[in-house]
């Protein structure tokens, strides 16, 4: 969880990667293999690497893709309509499915709604859900979430409004912006809310577009509110007010924490 890790994953959304391609190539090597050897194979990952299964299902010649037994995505990025064209579900159907975690951010990005997908019960709290291991499974196979956690879904929603109007060739520059404005806070992304790194977000933040700063303050809110379920009455009201700072700036308010709020463990 990983602030370059996050900016890798939304360069998806301006180009094809080379990590991509380097994908494509793999699998069609490995597919002809297994054509010759007369043998199905099965392609997936977590994450990027779900990203990189499904773009080089999606790539791959239909005489080929058709020896895919099953492609998986675990809480990967999906394909962009306006980089890639289709994705691996136009390509093999059901044989292409989705897992992920019920605080699911990574795996929504340039989603398709109208894809199917299965979401996991988890013991992780919000982002932290997208770790695998934090994934809760039976003796049949995943635990089920009843769906998409409310808190997760309000950041998505803040995600596509921010993205979905740039033009494409803007694109990279407000990813840089974004990342830039989050990195300031530290190299992961818990640092963003930390006390020592949420007063450098926001100051970092003040140069920003405004479309990037209600972005960075949604950010904010969402992580802080996980946080706070998991603190001490006390230490909850102190967050409580660094949430409303937030929704403060959000809208356009001048932001002034009080120190008290800063330091609060």
């Amino acid at each position: 969880l990983t602030i370059a890790g996050w900016r890798e994953d939304f360069m998806l959304s301006f180009e094809v990667t080379g990590a991509q391609k380097l994908a494509a190539e793999y699998l069609d090597r490995a597919l002809r293999a297994a054509v010759a050897a007369g043998e199905p194979l099965m392609a997936g990952g977590h994450s990027k690497g779900g990203n990189l299964a499904s773009y080089a299902v999606a790539v791959a010649p239909s005489w080929l893709a058709e020896h895919v037994l099953r492609c998986y995505s675990f809480d990967g990025p999906g394909l962009d309509g306006r980089v890639v064209a289709h994705d691996a579900r136009d390509v093999i159907g059901d044989r292409f499915m989705r897992y992920q975690p019920a605080y699911c951010v990574i795996g929504q990005l340039f989603d398709r709604a109208e894809e199917p997908r299965a979401y996991v019960a988890s013991t992780g709290s919000g982002m932290l859900q997208h770790d695998p291991l934090t994934w809760q499974v039976s003796s049949s196979g995943f635990v089920l979430a009843d769906g998409l956690d409310p808190d997760a879904a309000t950041f998505d929603a803040a995600l596509d409004e921010w993205m979905e109007p740039v033009e494409m060739g803007e694109r990279e520059r407000f990813t840089n912006e974004f990342f830039d404005i989050l990195g300031a806070g530290g190299p992961k992304l818990t640092d963003v809310t930390s006390r020592e790194g949420l007063p450098k977000v926001m100051s970092a933040a003040n140069g920003a577009s405004d479309q990037t700063k209600r972005l960075v303050w949604k950010l904010v809110e969402c992580v802080v509110t996980k946080q706070a379920e998991r603190t001490s009455d006390v230490v909850r009201k102190a967050y409580e007010g660094v949430v409303q700072s937030a929704r403060d700036a959000a809208s356009g308010l001048a932001v002034s924490l009080p120190r008290r709020q800063l330091h609060a463990e």
